[in-house]
């Protein structure tokens, strides 16, 4: 977990940084950068089913990914100011991009840290060079599948050092996000907290109970109480209750 904070760390900075330095450029803005980074929070929480049987597709369905079947999307012939526009406007950090043509094939992925780091730290005009000059290109990206286990996940992105990750099936489906992965697990780990305070809550009740069942039995039951108590017995009870020197 410290492996992935100070990631998501050194990436944060190296953003910040780079936006600061050209907030002039009227690319982005604070409002627009942060309304972007408050939805990336999945509308549905995932159900507590405990971090093992979770996979990529739970966050995807968790981002309404899965049933929209909604992939994001760029050309390579697109500059990269169309580009960055096109995340801003849909509050993503990265877009899927698809060869020019007909056919629609999968060319890479272009994310707001290769904008970051290829356009805006060197300068380079955003409205006058193409997405294909700056996206990862398909033969060097890392994917998952939507069964891929998201500690898996979490693991892959941590070691490769990326934070957007393309799930293909066949096909590309969708995208995760190390905030996706990083917050799919802490739910997890909260809703295994609250599931384990309520096991012993429910269990000190059962506790009270049985000892408050206890202490009534014995309440009840006064000193000298006999149960199931035999005529021989009963015969002696009075014996000892006559006065001396009386006879029965």
């Amino acid at each position: 977990m410290q492996g992935i904070a100070k990631a998501l760390s050194q990436h944060g900075k190296q953003l910040r940084l780079a936006v600061l330095q050209h907030m002039n450029k009227g690319i982005f803005s604070w409002a627009t950068l942060i309304s972007r980074i408050q939805s990336e929070s999945p509308a549905v929480i995932i159900p507590h089913m405990g971090l093992e049987n979770i996979t990529v597709r739970e966050i995807l369905r968790a981002k309404g990914e899965a049933q929209s079947r909604a992939v994001y999307w760029c050309s390579t012939s697109h500059l990269v100011h169309e580009a960055v526009k096109h995340m801003t406007a849909n509050n993503v950090g990265s877009l899927v991009v698809l060869k020019s043509g007909d056919d629609k094939q999968l060319a890479g992925i272009v994310t707001e840290r290769d904008f970051a780091r290829k356009i805006l730290l060197p300068g380079r005009p955003s409205e006058e060079t193409r997405v294909e000059d700056i996206m990862t290109e398909e033969n060097k990206l890392i994917t998952v599948s939507s069964n891929t286990n998201i500690l898996r996940a979490m693991e892959l992105m941590t070691d490769e050092h990326i934070r957007h990750v393309p799930v293909f099936d066949e096909k590309v489906v969708g995208m995760i996000s190390i905030g996706d992965v990083v917050r799919a697990i802490v739910d997890q780990q909260h809703q295994e907290v609250k599931q384990l305070k309520k096991n012993d809550s429910q269990q000190a009740d059962l506790r009270t109970k049985k000892y408050t069942t206890i202490s009534q039995i014995a309440i009840t039951k006064s000193p000298g109480h006999v149960d199931n108590v035999t005529p021989g017995a009963s015969r002696l009870k009075e014996y000892n209750s006559m006065p001396p020197g009386s006879i029965g």
